[in-house]
């Protein structure tokens, strides 16, 4: 399937399992978060792993968990019972932080090289936004140490006021802000969540990755296309 350059006004990007490989930038942290939370106790980390969807052994996400398609008030929520001497907002403030200390080399892109890619959709007059159920602040410092901010007209995270994906709020708030239509937009994502946005948003296409933990198998029922990695876009579009 070409989508065609011709169609495509705009691209809008899940950060996490697609701008950045996910087991890769994720692993080493989640397991340092569930040591931490759990303090020791083995018996709490292997449940705070369970809810979470975590492998402790392969530092690995399912494909279901929900800190691969949640937002992180998703992820405080299924914690926040096991964790008697956490409130809900210290919790979600201290994953926010712990999402902003993964910095520079930390950060594993799903491109062998991310900043000629988005020059090159930029060159064929694409407009490019980021739609993530991380926060808004870490997610702009992630883009900022792959340089490659400047590409992206549109950043939005689950803190942003658009709502969460599968919603099509992030959707309609990079229509808004750029100018660039839904129908004419494509979404690409690791996740049902983002393709759930592209068909809830009406968007030209979804097209699934497979830099997440999200299968082939998992995504082909729900995505208008699945490739590699952001990699193949240039000649999924054509340009």
């Amino acid at each position: 399937m070409i989508v065609g350059s011709e169609r495509v006004r705009g691209v809008l990007f899940d950060k996490d399992g697609t701008l950045l490989d996910f087991h890769k930038t994720w692993g080493k942290l989640g397991e340092q978060v569930i040591l931490t939370l759990s303090a020791g106790e083995p018996r709490l980390a292997r449940r705070l792993a369970e809810v979470a969807g975590f492998d402790m052994t392969t530092m690995s996400y399912a494909p279901g968990s929900p800190i691969v398609a949640g937002a992180i008030d998703e992820i405080v929520a299924g914690w926040l019972p096991l964790l008697d001497q956490w409130e809900r907002a210290e919790l979600e403030e201290w994953l926010n932080i712990q999402a902003t200390s993964v910095r520079g080399d930390a950060l594993q892109a799903a491109s062998r090289d991310i900043k000629g890619l988005m020059r090159r959709l930029r060159s064929a007059g694409l407009v490019l936004g980021v739609a993530t159920h991380d926060g808004e602040a870490p997610a702009k410092l992630h883009l900022t140490d792959l340089d490659v901010i400047e590409s992206f007209d549109f950043i939005a995270g689950y803190d942003s006021g658009y709502g969460s994906k599968p919603g099509p709020g992030m959707l309609q708030g990079f229509s808004a802000k750029t100018g660039v239509r839904a129908e004419t937009t494509i979404v690409v994502g690791d996740s049902l969540h983002d393709l759930g946005m592209a068909k809830s948003g009406g968007a030209l296409a979804g097209i699934g990755v497979l830099t997440g933990p999200a299968r082939r198998s998992d995504l082909e029922a729900h995505a208008d296309l699945v490739i590699a990695s952001i990699d193949d876009l240039p000649t999924v579009l054509g340009i």
